[in-house]
């Protein structure tokens, strides 16, 4: 901590770095699978997750639904190691997240890729989705 305050004493700034993150979505139907849904983005690694989703949502928009409520869950890492962090549902104003909305980039993408991928969770009740990941289960589609 000494070492910390004498730096930022003497003008030191630390300075964040940038993260190069890959956005995705599964497919909602036959049709919207004709183009990948794979993007990268950069990023601040002390951006805070919630704004990092709400980054990730403008560079890999969401398909539109009929009847706009669809409910998606979102990952990170890769497919074979990948952590739920939360929910998004389109009928929402706010995503519901399953780790502190102030954890940063870096914190949550420790120790895994740097990969977020939106899953199609249909139209099921996004309320019972987010009730069913906080107690580790996964919920049926």
């Amino acid at each position: 901590m000494k070492l910390f305050q004498s730096l930022f004493s003497f003008g030191v700034k630390l300075t964040a770095k940038n993260m190069k993150i890959e956005i995705g979505r599964d497919s909602v139907a036959a049709g919207d699978d004709m183009e990948s849904h794979s993007v990268f983005i950069k990023v601040s690694d002390d951006i805070r997750v919630k704004d990092l989703i709400k980054k990730a949502k403008k560079a890999c928009p969401f398909a539109s639904i009929c009847g706009g409520e669809a409910t998606w869950i979102i990952y990170v890492g890769s497919h074979e190691e990948k952590k739920c962090i939360g929910v998004s549902a389109q009928q929402w104003s706010e995503d519901r997240l399953l780790v502190s909305k102030d954890i940063t980039a870096k914190s949550v993408f420790e120790g895994i890729e740097n990969k977020m991928k939106f899953y199609y969770w249909a139209q099921n009740d996004p309320n019972e989705v987010f009730e069913t990941l906080k107690q580790g289960k996964e919920p049926i589609r």
